[in-house]
């Protein structure tokens, strides 16, 4: 913890920390000191327990540290942290924790390799991270309370929706669940927000939870503190807490396992494969995975088997895949198992291979070999951006110099804010000082922000580099991160002992930079710098004041635009993103993220208190206390309805506006207000434009059926669209009939055909088409079965270089034809088993034992090779026909879309025909 620094005082405690930990603190220490110490031996009478005080003073920083057992080997694995309370790991040893104890409110945070999460950042301090590339962003809204334990959990106790999640503990508020989701190669909550699972009651003391696990009979247990931070003789005390599931009968025990009376080595294979699952206590599946390993050669190639076999769950996948890359140092089986599932042409599991990339690099790593499989380097052009994250990951684990060259190549394009960070770390990690500032002179962009900021990191610019390079630098973005670094260009100084807690620093307050950016009125490019400052800054409760005077002194929409961003981490923003709607287009779509903003920023403790203007009258009561981001989606999406209500349909803003409502975000417990009906279908009667109506729709999809009127006006409009359909908006209506009971057929489209579809080629709606790509089921869902740049399944073809490899008319066939030219490997096939059963689909996984299929009805079925007794391979595509139905506007939607996929693959993955669907 940042707060630990007491234990480095030998005045105070007689004790000096191992190095890692004063490198982490940055603070002083007696000449001389040891690295590390030996073990030592304790009994209960010799032991000291040690803590310290709250009142302790602070380090610079804290974070996330490894060690090998007994303590050797320690090193510093994430930095920038504040008061990290907790960590849990995934079935996928992805991990995320709480950082809390902060002013702008508790995080989560996602511990990697390199990664500094902006504590303490010695020239660009930031809580969340948004926005400040030298810092990692956060992976969850911020929030108030005080973010304690954190588990995921798996176990079969709990019914399905409470599966596969996190449970979060806030001390002050309750008990929250964290369902995983996925931004890019970084680990998000589901909808942007927790959802509450035990809530305290108001004034209530005694559930004030702490720490949590499950145990073995699937409960959850709960530690409280209850009111206090320690514990009064004779006063209230603390709680353990059970949560069961109310289908079980929580008095009655579990019958244990035999095997828990027995060794572990004497266990069955099976047997230990079984404790590396989610119903297995953490400790058993570390003695499980031990024992594994030490029977090393001896189940290597059984382990290898049950691995191919894919009927492992996820957990199982991973522990098993670690046990073979924790044994047999250089064995060549085990590294050509790694190998072959990292590779992207194999029908392994996304899990697998991310797993087979780590251990690649930790088996480099451990072993210090310098032969690195190339499929590592490969790897970071895939996709799929969290392929391309643990593929620089390992290359910066093995310390793989050779393959430098292809992440910075990798870094000139990249988009994916995590993937660029570990690439522009890794880079610092394994070139030279003199490589990397040549690199400043790349043609590249991003390539000269990478090298600057890996060298800004080690403060090894002058001010006058830094100032030179902000002069010269053609690129805006990085010159802007140049005049940051030349705001802070002398390295803090080692904090001494006596020193008290320190603040978290900021490279300068936004006061003064809203100071200097007045005085370069006359100077456009420093002005533009400063802005972009500002616009990066965090800010803190007494800034808001003055970001939103400065802003309403601003006459350009551009410089608004930038001034938006810090302006619109509180929902008192409202007026402002109203007004930006009428802007340019620059400032509306800076308008259109401030709505995603403020729904999001969930350390606001009450947004009725921020100064506001009451031109349009004061805030709703409802403003008062907001503490996640459902609070936050419904009171915004209510007050721009409000809004929306008072202009007419015509107006110019209401198009933007409609997107804004189309991702609103609102749960299904809220209620529009009385005029929202009548504005939405006045709005759809009196306006043609597809993409306006498209995006009205999808917001209407939202509300819950229970809060519309019916019949009413809108149902009335809704019917008589339904009557005469427009082609772009088929599939909503077709939706919105269902959800609503509408009584209405809708015309079916006239089929689309090769031709028809190419002639609206040229005007299609590829945004249109991206909707109809990823949407179900008011759109035609082809992520379920292809990917797309990581998002989506691996059932068919990977589609994210299609534009690349196929032309526009061969793309148009494969949609409309699908069985006329198959993918290898992607033709359906029938099998027939031994008890006559027959199953169609395609064959995802075989292995000498079994097979895995995606059946025809979307569903996965694995049965033994022994039991198929007839096997034919069908001519017909596993991509099911009669995607004509659809109409040749929204088949071509859907074309133009794909001809703009034209990520680079990897060479293996170009193997194949140029009608990959």
């Amino acid at each position: 913890k940042g707060n630990s620094k007491g234990h480095n005082q030998p005045e105070k405690t007689g004790v000096v920390a191992p190095r890692a930990f004063r490198e982490l603190w940055d603070v002083e220490h007696p000449a001389g000191a040891p690295d590390t110490y030996p073990p030592q031996v304790f009994t209960r009478d010799t032991y000291r327990k040690t803590w310290h005080h709250w009142d302790d003073d602070w380090g610079r920083e804290g974070g996330v540290l490894r060690c090998d057992p007994l303590g050797e080997n320690l090193e510093i694995v994430t930095r920038g942290l504040r008061n990290p309370w907790d960590i849990t790991m995934d079935p996928g040893f992805n991990w995320l924790g709480t950082d809390n104890d902060q002013s702008q409110g508790d995080r989560f945070i996602m511990p990697f390799y390199g990664a500094h999460f902006g504590w303490g950042h010695p020239y660009s301090s930031h809580w969340s991270g948004d926005n400040n590339l030298p810092t990692v962003p956060v992976s969850g809204p911020l929030f108030p309370g005080s973010g304690a334990g954190i588990i995921y959990y798996d176990h079969q106790h709990f019914p399905p929706p409470y599966r596969g999640v996190f449970f979060l503990n806030d001390w002050l508020d309750g008990t929250f669940v964290y369902r995983p989701a996925w931004d890019g190669a970084l680990l998000q909550p589901e909808g942007g927000t927790l959802q509450p699972f035990i809530r305290r009651g108001t004034g209530d003391v005694l559930y004030r939870p702490t720490d949590l696990e499950f145990g073995s009979d699937g409960s959850i247990y709960i530690c409280g503190w209850g009111g206090g931070y320690h514990y009064d003789r004779n006063q209230e005390g603390s709680w353990i807490f059970r949560v069961t599931h109310s289908g079980t009968n929580p008095s009655e025990p579990a019958n244990p396992d035999p095997k828990r009376f027995r060794p572990a080595a004497t266990w069955e294979f099976d047997q230990l494969v079984a404790d590396l699952g989610p119903d297995a206590l953490p400790v058993w599946r570390v003695s499980a995975q031990d024992e594994l390993i030490r029977r090393g050669a001896g189940v290597r190639d059984q382990l290898i088997q049950t691995i191919d076999a894919g009927r492992l769950n996820m957990g199982q996948e991973t522990w098993s895949a670690w046990a073979l890359g924790r044994m047999l140092p250089g064995d060549p089986v085990i590294e050509q198992f790694m190998v072959r599932s990292a590779s992207p042409g194999q029908r392994y599991s996304r899990n697998l291979r991310l797993q087979a990339l780590r251990i690649l690099g930790h088996r480099a790593s451990m072993s210090g070999q310098a032969s690195v499989s190339d499929v590592i380097r490969d790897a970071v052009a895939d996709p799929d951006p969290r392929v391309r994250f643990e593929a620089i990951q390992a290359i910066r684990q093995a310390q793989a110099v050779q393959f430098s060259g292809a992440v910075i190549d990798q870094l000139a394009d990249e988009t994916d804010r995590l993937v660029f960070y570990a690439g522009w770390g890794t880079i610092r990690e394994l070139l030279t000082v003199a490589d990397r500032k040549h690199l400043l002179s790349d043609q590249r962009p991003r390539v000269r922000l990478a090298a600057l900021l890996g060298l800004q990191e080690q403060y090894l610019l002058t001010l006058d580099e830094a100032l030179a390079l902000a002069e010269h630098e053609s690129d805006a973005e990085v010159q802007s991160w140049a005049m940051t670094f030349a705001m802070n260009p002398r390295p803090p100084q080692k904090m001494p002992n006596t020193k008290s807690r320190i603040e978290m620093e900021q490279s300068m307050p936004i006061k003064d930079l809203i100071t200097r950016a007045d005085e370069t009125l006359d100077r456009p490019v420093m002005r533009q710098l400063y802005l972009k400052l500002i616009s990066r800054s965090p800010v803190r409760k007494d800034d808001w004041k003055l970001i939103s005077t400065f802003y309403e002194s601003l006459r350009s929409d551009h410089e608004r635009a930038l001034v938006l961003v810090p302006l619109t981490t509180s929902l008192a923003a409202r007026d402002y993103v109203w007004d930006a709607f009428s802007g340019e287009v620059t400032l509306q779509r800076a308008a259109v993220d401030g709505c995603r903003r403020m729904v999001n920023y969930s350390a606001i403790a009450k947004a009725s208190s921020e100064p506001t203007r009451a031109r349009n009258g004061v805030l709703p009561q409802d403003a008062g206390e907001v503490t996640n981001a459902d609070a936050n989606a419904s009171l915004l999406t209510t007050w721009i309805l409000e809004h929306l209500s008072r202009i007419e349909p015509s107006d110019p803003r209401v198009c933007i506006v409609a997107e804004v409502l189309a991702n609103s975000g609102i749960s299904n417990s809220w209620t529009p207000p009385t005029t929202a009906e009548s504005t939405l279908a006045q709005i759809l009667e009196q306006n043609n434009d597809s993409q306006l109506r498209s995006h009205v729709l999808s917001f209407i999809a939202q509300i819950n059926p229970v809060s519309l009127s019916r019949p009413s006006r809108l149902t009335d409009v809704l019917q008589s669209l339904c009557r005469t359909p427009d082609p772009r908006l088929y599939l909503s209506l077709v939706y919105l009939t269902e959800r609503l009971e509408l009584d209405v057929n809708i015309p079916r489209l006239q089929a689309a055909n090769r031709e028809g579809v190419l002639s609206y080629l040229e005007h299609a709606d590829a945004d249109h088409g991206r909707k109809l790509f990823f949407e179900a089921p008011n759109g035609l869902g082809c992520a379920t079965c292809h990917r797309v740049a990581g998002r989506g399944n691996d059932f068919a073809p990977d589609l994210s270089g299609i534009g690349l490899r196929a032309k526009p008319d061969a793309i148009v066939d494969s949609i409309l034809t699908p069985s006329a030219a198959i993918t290898e490997g992607y033709g359906q096939q029938q099998l027939i088993t031994d008890d006559g059963l027959t199953i169609t689909g395609v064959v995802l996984r075989e292995t000498a034992g079994e097979l895995t299929v995606f059946t025809t009805d979307r569903s996965q079925q694995t049965i033994t090779s022994q039991s198929v007794v007839e096997r034919r391979k069908l001519k017909i595509s596993a991509m099911p026909d009669g995607y004509a139905l659809f109409g040749n506007e929204q088949i071509a939607d859907l074309a133009a879309f794909l001809i703009t996929l034209k990520h680079v693959p990897h060479p293996q993955q170009q193997a194949g025909t140029t009608h990959d669907r």
